[in-house]
């Protein structure tokens, strides 16, 4: 059912419990269940907008893994160890010749206000590879709280009416806070 609904989509949600590395798991396992040949923007929180160099250095192999993780200042942004996840991601970007998009953004104010604004940005990011590569499909791998329907969805969805567009979303909730918690208690989380 869900390879049905991924084959019909333009945008794809993949809710991301950052802290669980099988939330990314995930999605590397989707991306190796799509038909090689599908082409693919993959848009990831992992890195905001404005490092989209080292993200393009990193996957032509421009860049070393070293220097990549610097420019987009993992260790400051990222501490909870999902970097040797998304380096299986991005190892099958580089493979399959998918593109790789950073839609996140420093946030600034409030907690809600920072989500809201950077709902926006990664919103502008995505629409515009919709727009750019009407074909592709967009797999958006982003935090759980940004793929609540009235969040990123939507933020999508306005941006791309702006641009006379309309794109076929899925969202795929992994409901993780569960599982995560209980393997935490048995010290498995990792």
């Amino acid at each position: 059912e869900l390879d049905r609904a991924m084959a019909k989509a333009d945008v794809v949600y993949v809710g991301d419990y950052h802290t669980l590395a099988q939330a990314q798991r995930s999605l590397l396992r989707l991306l190796r269940r799509l038909p090689p040949e599908r082409p693919v923007t993959l848009a990831l929180e992992f890195v905001q907008g404005r490092h989209q160099r080292f993200l393009d250095g990193y996957l032509a192999g421009r860049i070393s893994e070293r220097t990549f993780l610097h420019g987009i200042q993992h260790l400051t942004h990222w501490g909870c160890g999902i970097w040797p996840n998304l380096k299986e991601i991005l190892a099958l970007a580089r493979e399959r010749g998918y593109r790789a998009l950073g839609i996140d953004t420093a946030g600034q104010g409030p907690a809600g206000a920072s989500l809201k604004a950077r709902d926006r940005y990664a919103a502008r990011r995505i629409a515009k590879a919709v727009q750019e590569n009407p074909n592709c499909l967009v797999m958006v791998l982003v935090g759980e709280l940004h793929i609540a329907p009235s969040h990123l969805p939507a933020e999508v969805d306005k941006a791309l009416r702006r641009k006379g567009l309309t794109a076929r979303r899925l969202i795929v909730y992994q409901n993780c806070h569960q599982i995560y918690w209980q393997l935490e208690a048995r010290g498995l989380e990792h």
